[in-house]
């Protein structure tokens, strides 16, 4: 009865590591693990708490300041000595943060923190979405060598069964058997650098085994037909970092005028109770009292702070400036590259489809001693090339289209991709 407990229990354990085997992950899937999995994902969520924190700290400098004071004293003179207690509440206001509010520039700290932990995960999807569409081309190249060997080790059955009937030379066989040692290298070679993607990929989704990590094949051939913007300078606004910049410079606003609230003064309320017991005084009393501190004169210290912030306000514009043109010239760039990749894969089409009816010519041809060896290996070899260039030039595609969608924030549609 126990080894049946335990051999049931040992079961339900060995349940979520046979699923996670099992399971297959899509891009989508694979994107949420990113950046659910990212450090510095968390480590900007992290900080979004403390300058949230920040903010309601600051929003207290605009409501009056209230303590409270209960003390006594005894005073001992020449001829007698009494006592006194006292109960009072002062409040100090700062005129100059409620009227500047300048909790303000502290709440847009907020929003550029946010702009920069949305920044950090986008940047994690992007990463683990490259590492996505490199183990897909490196697995699609390795399944056409896969279908070239088993038609090369058909082929070299065939040049043996040729070269000992005497239709064909010993030198066909050993051409055919050093193309076929030349694919299974290749092969080897290709296997070695998917296994180390799919090891990267699996340490960035929190994997326990890249050996367990399948991932869903993309539609590459629905992802070509996507429409495409014809300049997509609407699009870089949308761009993580000039959304940052444009926070940071509305923070800065916001700082230079809080400056002036140091010009403000601060009122003073205050009052309590006194109990006197000077047998030469009125006896116990109430007192109320109210003032204004006004600043007169720190030197040039707010003039400065002035100073401070508007060089540091036109640094940020620099900066917004240089990131909307980089942000436009890589869109462009983009967008180029990905009409000239469509332009290119309808050739590349063309070129698959004849090299497949030259090799199911050749294939005949050779058995009918019209070609040599020679001749059918190079056009096996151009049609492996053939197809293997049209499907990387999808997944080029792809990839390009990720990064476009990365750097005009378009989640939606890269999520979408995985679909």
């Amino acid at each position: 009865m126990k080894k049946q407990l335990l051999f049931l229990l040992f079961g339900l354990w060995l349940i979520p590591i046979q699923a996670q085997q099992k399971h297959p992950l899509t891009l989508r899937e694979c994107l949420q693990l990113a950046q659910q999995n990212s450090f510095l994902v968390r480590s900007e969520q992290s900080q979004t708490m403390a300058v949230k924190q920040q903010a309601l700290l600051e929003k207290t400098r605009s409501i009056p300041k209230i303590s409270g004071e209960l003390a006594g004293e005894g005073r001992f003179l020449g001829g007698y000595n009494f006592g006194q207690e006292w109960a009072s509440v002062q409040a100090d206001w700062s005129l100059g943060d409620f009227f500047k509010k300048t909790s303000l520039a502290a709440k847009q700290d907020v929003v550029t923190q946010q702009f920069q932990t949305q920044q950090k995960q986008l940047e994690a999807m992007g990463n683990a979405a490259v590492l996505y569409v490199a183990m897909l081309q490196t697995q699609k190249a390795l399944q056409l060598l896969g279908i070239r060997l088993k038609l090369m080790q058909k082929h070299y059955l065939l040049a043996q069964s040729l070269w000992k009937a005497g239709l064909r030379t010993q030198l066909d066989v050993l051409q055919t058997r050093t193309q076929l040692s030349k694919l299974q290298e290749d092969s080897v070679k290709l296997l070695m650098g998917e296994v180390n993607l799919r090891n990267a990929l699996a340490l960035r989704l929190g994997w326990k085994s890249g050996d367990s990590l399948q991932i869903v094949p993309l539609n590459t051939v629905d992802i070509v037909k996507i429409p495409l913007p014809s300049r997509g300078e609407a699009a870089v606004e949308n761009n993580l970092m000039i959304k940052t910049l444009q926070s940071k410079i509305a923070a800065r606003e916001l700082r230079v005028e809080a400056v002036q609230a140091n010009r403000f003064p601060h009122l003073m309320l205050g009052g309590g109770y006194f109990a006197d017991g000077d047998p030469t005084g009125d006896g116990n009393y109430w007192r109320i009292n109210a003032g204004i501190r006004i600043p007169i004169y720190e030197g040039k210290a707010i003039q400065i702070k002035e100073t401070v912030s508007l060089a540091q306000k036109e640094s940020l514009e620099y900066q917004l400036q240089n990131v909307r043109r980089e942000t436009t010239i890589k869109v462009h760039r983009l967008l180029e590259k990905m009409n000239r990749l469509r332009e290119l894969m309808k050739i590349q089409m063309q070129q698959v489809q004849t090299l497949q009816q030259s090799a199911q010519f050749a294939e005949v041809n050779f058995k009918a001693g019209l070609i040599t060896n020679l001749e059918y290996l190079d056009i096996q070899q151009k049609l492996t090339d053939a197809a293997l260039k049209l499907e990387q030039s999808r997944l080029s595609f792809a990839m390009n289209l990720i990064d476009y969608y990365v750097v005009t924030y378009q989640v939606e549609k890269l999520t979408g991709l995985g679909n």
